[in-house]
């Protein structure tokens, strides 16, 4: 039988790492955690191979003291706190001196570093648990380069993501960090490109409209809920503002960047009938509290906290939301409840501004194959789609379909009596499913439209970072796009089968669809061409012949097309004769 002992050094460090460095991002969140608790306020990371290779973090903070440097790779050995009860009163970021120590044993660490009032400071390396210190005579503050990261584990190594995905969660805790300390110069160089910075700003708001662009700075809305000894202040997005997912939902816990699981439960609540299914508020919240309230010692990383009373916690959170809502006028969305699928709506499909169409007497068509439909008139569809495809969208149908067309509610149904029920179908949502059916089979040569002049767009930074990460995809499916700054791409064509498109408007929608997507492949192009097709199909208030109308129905009762549009959503309900009757009392 195996006796028992004690692991050495440098195995307890390895285990130890694997806890708090999950990846490249976990080194530069660390590390710039330290640079804030030094008192910083200019920082600067750079990161080569997606931080495999190389990850610096520079500051101009304290410094460490030249007899102090040697215990800042030892593990336990911290500045932050010195007895047991300062664990129940920690603002500072880090306090376990358990991160230099877990970087050191997995990766080349370098440590170099001045105090103001020192002539001399220190240059130490560590590697393989062996390590050296010199004089360093350079700037004050400290600079700190992790090289040939988990080189020393492999079996870590290989379970890590994509370089690409490495490089977007660098960005994400960069950006996610610096939102709260406005007041700092944040510096991000990856790969050697040219590097992002955000500059000190008077408020958070303009840090975040730096971040995330101006929209955000526009849409969010700000106030604050006071208690004795809880305060929370930011900003949630307004009713008409949400994204199709939760990546921008945020809590700051003194200042301290925390998951927490309640969040978006509670926004959503807040939101209750004001957004629809499968669309989320943006939110900055920013909670001030007692150190002695919370524990933030629940977490290997540092992650995750424990309130003294998350009940009231969550109380305070729901009625900030609420507190900024009620301020404001907003549409009320009446969902039926006993239709759960999860979708999201297309776009500029919200506006309740239409005016209301119909056809002055109703008509009833007999139709079957090309008779049905004028051979004069040409058809939405097959205006909307590849000319290669066209044929598609005029094939015969095998069977005789009899409709009592009614016309067009709201600007986006068409109505139809078929077979004792009536047929409720949503134009924009048919269309998008027929032209993303046939677009997504065409993986490769799509028809392009040449513009007269390139277009030239600029992007805030993480948008310009995903276009250039998925630009051989978007090249694929007929953009010609091409970087022309480092803020800015240069477009000469996009696919002819958008018709005179908004193309800033269509790379802004293109990203807020896949911010969430780690797999930069297949699901990416499935994307490109679900935002084709979406800003492709008619909308509300678009004009249809009844031939227009005709067609489209042909082509939703054919039995080849799902039912849902490529997001998810229902376009064809019915409601039979009975159902119907039933709300006259008949």
């Amino acid at each position: 039988m195996n006796r028992i002992k004690e692991l050495p050094d440098n195995v307890k460090n390895m285990i130890a790492a694997g806890e708090v460095v999950e990846g490249p991002f976990s080194v530069v969140k660390e590390l710039i955690e330290n640079a804030i608790d030094a008192g910083a306020d200019e920082i600067s990371v750079e990161i080569e191979e997606s931080g495999l290779r190389k990850i610096l973090v520079s500051d101009n903070g304290c410094g460490i003291a030249r007899e102090d440097i040697q215990l800042a790779v030892k593990e336990h050995a911290t500045s932050k706190i010195s007895r047991i009860e300062d664990i129940n009163s920690i603002l500072s970021h880090g306090f376990r001196g358990e991160a230099l120590s877990s970087i050191s044993s997995i990766s080349r660490l370098s440590i170099f570093s001045r105090q103001r009032e020192q002539q001399t400071g220190s240059k130490l390396v560590s590697e393989n648990a062996k390590t050296e210190i010199t004089d360093y005579a350079g700037p004050a503050g400290t600079t700190i380069i992790v090289e040939k990261l988990f080189y020393n584990t492999p079996a870590r190594k290989k379970f890590l993501k994509a370089h690409s995905t490495e490089a977007k969660l660098i960005r994400e805790i960069f950006h996610k960090l610096s939102v709260p300390f406005n007041g700092i110069t944040f510096r991000l160089e990856m790969n050697g490109s040219k590097p992002v910075i955000l500059k000190k700003r008077d408020t958070v708001l303009e840090r975040i409209s730096d971040i995330y662009g101006p929209e955000f700075g526009t849409s969010l809305l700000e106030d604050c809920v006071n208690d004795m000894q809880v305060s929370i202040n930011g900003f949630i997005s307004g009713p008409d503002f949400s994204r199709p997912s939760r990546k921008y939902q945020f809590l700051y816990v003194n200042s301290r960047a925390v998951d927490y699981k309640n969040l978006s439960f509670h926004l959503q609540r807040a939101y209750d009938a004001i957004l629809h299914h499968g669309q989320y508020p943006a939110a900055f919240i920013f909670i001030r509290i007692n150190p002695e309230l919370v524990d933030v010692n629940v977490h290997p990383a540092k992650r995750e906290i424990k309130f003294f009373d998350s009940r009231y916690i969550d109380t305070l959170i729901y009625g900030f939301a609420k507190k900024i809502l009620g301020s404001q006028e907003h549409k009320i969305i009446l969902q039926e409840k006993n239709i759960n699928q999860s979708y999201e709506l297309p776009d500029n499909a919200e506006s309740d501004n239409y005016p209301p169409r119909l056809f002055k007497e109703s008509q009833s068509f007999v139709h079957s194959g090309a008779n049905s439909v004028s051979e004069n008139t040409e058809s939405f569809i097959s205006r909307a789609v590849l000319s290669e495809a066209e044929e598609v969208y005029h094939e015969i149908v095998s069977e005789r379909e009899e409709f009592q067309l009614i016309g067009i509610i709201f600007g986006v149904y068409i109505l139809l009596e078929k077979e004792g029920n009536l047929k409720i179908i949503d134009f924009h949502a048919a269309h998008e499913r027929i032209i993303f059916d046939q677009l997504i089979d065409k993986t490769s040569g799509m028809e392009s439209q040449e513009l007269m002049f390139p277009e030239n767009i600029e992007m805030p930074s993480d948008e310009y970072n995903l276009i250039v990460e998925n630009i051989d995809i978007l090249k694929n499916r007929g953009f010609d796009i091409e970087p022309f700054s480092d803020t800015s791409f240069a477009v000469s064509s996009y696919p002819a089968v958008l018709k005179n498109p908004d193309i800033a408007e269509f790379l802004k929608d293109f990203c807020s669809h896949i911010e969430n997507e780690t797999d930069f492949g297949h699901n990416i192009d499935k994307k490109v061409v679900e935002r084709i097709a979406c800003h492709s199909a008619k909308r509300r208030n678009d004009y249809l012949t009844n031939h227009e109308m005709l067609l489209l129905a042909e082509k939703v009762f054919s039995g080849r097309y799902e039912l849902r549009c490529p997001h998810g959503r229902p376009f064809l309900f019915s409601i039979s004769k009975t159902e119907f009757e039933k709300i006259f009392k008949r």
